[in-house]
Order: C-alpha cells, then structure tokens, then sequence
C-alpha cells in the first residue's frame, strides 16, 4: 500500500470510527463526564470496521491512545481507558512492537500496574519471537522498576540469543543475577561473555565479577573452618594457618584480586583485605564529607563523631573489621584505629 492510500485509508478509518464512537458512547456522555471513563472500541470490533486494513486501524487507536495519554498526563488525571486503546493496538498488529513497549513502561511506571505490564510485553514476546527488543524492555521492567532481578537477568538472556541485541544485555544480566544472589546464573553469563566478547570493557567486567564470587565462596570456606574449629575446640582458633594443621582446612586459599584474607581471633571474622580497605575508604570520606557540612550549616566544626549522627549528617558510626574512626576537634583530623586494642 502506498503512503498517499495508507493515509487516505487512516483518515476515513478516523472519521469512521469518531462517528461509530460518538454514537455508541453517546447515551453515556453523562457518565464519561462525571467519571472521566468511556469504552474504547474493541480490537474484534475495530477489524470488523477496518474492512481488512488492520494496521491502519493500529495505527488510529495508537495515536488516539497518545492523545489520550498526554492529556491525562498534562492534566494530571487518572488513565482508565489507556490499557484499553493498548489492547485494541496489539490486537489489530500483534507486531505493533513500539506500542508493547509504550505500554508496558507506562504501565508499570505511570499507573503502578506491574502485573500488567508484564502481561503485555510477554504477548508482545509471544506475538515476535524474533524481537529482540521486547524481552529486553522485559528484563529491565523487571530488574529495575519492579524488583525481581533474577526474572529480569532471565528475560535480558533471551535478549540476547537474539539478532540485533547489543552485547551489554549479557553485563545486564549479569549485573540483574548478582543482584538477586545468584552467582551460578551469573558465573554462566560471565564465563560467556570472556568467551565470546572482544570487548575489553565487557571482559574486565566479567573478569572483576568471577574474582568477587571466587572471594564470597573462598570467605565462606574459611568461615565453615574457623565454626567448625570453635565447635571442637571451644574457642576461636588463634589463626588461619592452624586450621590448616589440625585439618579443619585443607589450605588457604589465595585471594583472587591480590589482597589476602585478613583474621581477627578476638571475634572470628575473616575478610578480603581489599575490600576491608575499601569500606573504611568509603565510610572515612562519608565522615569527612559530613564534617565539612556540618561546618558549612552551624559554623563550626563538630566536637566528636557521635555530634554527626545526633544531628543526622550521618546515619551511623561504623565499626569495621574491628576498626572504628576517632576524630580530633581541634585539627580536625579523622583516622582508623583498632577497637579491640584501645
């Protein structure tokens, strides 16, 4: 069909429909008035009214549905009819992909209706099972708007096994399973990506995520050691290498990123040294940073830490890895020290 045609076809399929509309809805004109709601056509009725020019019939209830919405909006009123004109959209072109993935962000975000936004991007899924586009939008919906990361790194893997889909769906995925907790799901999207990438960025990202699950499963073997040691013994063993000696270990592994696995026996607690070191960075420039606003707003700088919290500059004093900061009001100067040996 031709573009003068499939325009002249729209704008007959427009009046048509206004006239079949206004006479249908007109008894209920009150009721529309009084509630801000009226049916839209239905998508069966519509291709019965379209006389075989169903796309173009999408087209007319995509871009009532686009008036209706920016109306809405603009007045700030609520949307009753928008899933109804995404409906009759979808129904006359199942292959509507713009309007799936409108649909599916608007409701979720706009109207707080998730369920149903995730009902139609899987019809849109259902309907294209080459887009690659639509279980992407899926897999964001779900990572980010509603919550549920581990559908999402689901959806963004089916992305991907798509033509078309840019390689970041994988580190999505990847960023989406870590999130949920599952580091098989994304030990498997890492190993892929190292293997079929050649995208530096990509690799290191892989690379720095199979470090971080090597340390959680190496932490967690030297925890069961340092309990089971307890348990037999009573205490906590004096260090790590004795675990080793008397069999509850079978070495001490290496950490993966080049730190080394700190202990303290006064508490049992293990830790990579690295991330050790970056938790104290993070919370002494926190301390700092509340430290210069609370100059900024009284004046004046505070006369100890625990001024920040009362005066809520920060949510809490950390003690970290047996660490915790002092702070001294007359040079201002903040350090770490060891709390269990002062």
């Amino acid at each position: 069909m031709s573009r003068v045609v499939r325009a002249c076809v729209l704008l007959v399929l427009i009046a048509v429909l206004l006239v079949v509309e206004r006479h249908t809805l007109g008894e209920r004109h009150a009721f529309r008035l009084a509630a801000g709601w009226s049916p839209v056509l239905t998508g069966s009725t519509l291709r019965r009214l379209s006389f075989g020019y169903d796309q173009v019939a999408a087209d007319v209830m995509w871009i009532r549905g686009l008036q209706y919405y920016g109306k809405q909006r603009l007045s700030r009123s609520p949307m009753p009819r928008l899933a109804e004109y995404l409906d009759a959209a979808v129904a006359l072109d199942p292959h509507f992909i713009a309007a799936y993935i409108f649909g599916g962000i608007v409701l979720a975000q706009d109207l707080n209706q998730g369920d149903a936004a995730v009902d139609l991007l899987l019809r849109g899924i259902a309907a294209n099972p080459k887009s690659w586009e639509l279980p992407f939008e899926l897999g964001f919906l779900l990572y980010i708007t509603l919550d549920d990361p581990y559908r999402g790194g689901k959806y963004f893997e089916v992305a991907v096994t798509r033509e078309g889909c840019p390689a970041m769906a994988r580190r999505l995925a990847a960023g989406a399973y870590a999130k949920s907790g599952s580091r098989s799901d994304v030990r498997k999207v890492c190993e892929e990506i190292m293997e079929m990438s050649d995208n530096e960025g990509m690799m290191e990202f892989a690379r720095r995520a199979l470090a971080k699950i090597r340390m959680e499963e190496n932490l967690e073997y030297l925890q069961m050691g340092i309990a089971g040691f307890r348990e037999r013994v009573g205490t906590w063993p004096p260090d790590l290498e004795s675990l080793v000696g008397c069999g509850d270990l079978t070495g001490i592994p290496s950490e993966p990123e080049g730190g080394f696995y700190a202990y303290r026996p006064e508490t049992g607690e293990v830790g990579s040294s690295l991330q050790i070191q970056l938790a104290l960075d993070r919370h002494f420039r926190e301390l700092e940073d509340a430290i210069a606003r609370y100059k900024a707003e009284r004046g004046r700088v505070p006369t100890g830490l625990e001024e920040l919290v009362v005066e809520g500059f920060v949510g809490e004093l950390q003690t970290i890895f047996g660490y915790r900061f002092a702070y001294d009001p007359s040079s201002g100067r903040i350090w770490a020290m060891d709390a269990w040996r002062t």
